[in-house]
């Protein structure tokens, strides 16, 4: 397994040395992923979202209930980008957990509709929330072609 772990929302590939950067999709407003029919997670990628309380990454919309404190600190484990916001508010279902999102970027070349988080699952034994995130910035040969330096 390869695998390495940056801070400043960027990683390198350990076997290339290509730097994947995601700081283009960090900002306080973030983006919303659909937890259920009614409910969304406000979401927020390597720092805090606004609509979440201080210092929190994502978090329920309805209730602002922690899933996550914000970091920076992008992972590459097996050709997947990974970020994990952990300690989030305490997990009702089981005592002394609290809850923690696992957002996994993947890549696919063009970016479509859904450039945004899906929630894939909730894990309940382990408060685990994972999430996906298909997106050319998790591609190493997009970036190779199209470099565009902008002065």
């Amino acid at each position: 397994m390869k695998s390495n772990e940056h801070d400043d929302c960027q990683v390198t590939n350990p076997s290339t040395g290509h730097l994947f950067d995601l700081s283009s999709l960090s900002g306080r407003a973030g983006f919303t992923a659909a937890y259920s029919e009614k409910g969304l997670v406000y979401m927020s990628i390597c720092g805090e979202n606004e609509n979440c309380p201080p210092g929190v990454g994502a978090c329920f919309g309805q209730t602002r209930i922690s899933v996550g404190k914000a970091n920076k600190r992008l992972r590459y484990v097996d050709q997947v980008l990974q970020l994990v916001y952990k300690d989030g508010s305490p997990c009702p279902s089981k005592s002394g957990l609290s809850y923690k999102s696992v957002i996994s970027f993947v890549c696919r070349p063009e970016a479509g509709p859904t450039n945004r988080p899906m929630l894939i699952s909730l894990d309940k034994q382990t408060c685990t929330l994972f999430f996906s995130w298909h997106t050319p910035l998790a591609c190493e040969q997009a970036t190779k072609e199209h470099h565009h330096h902008h002065h």
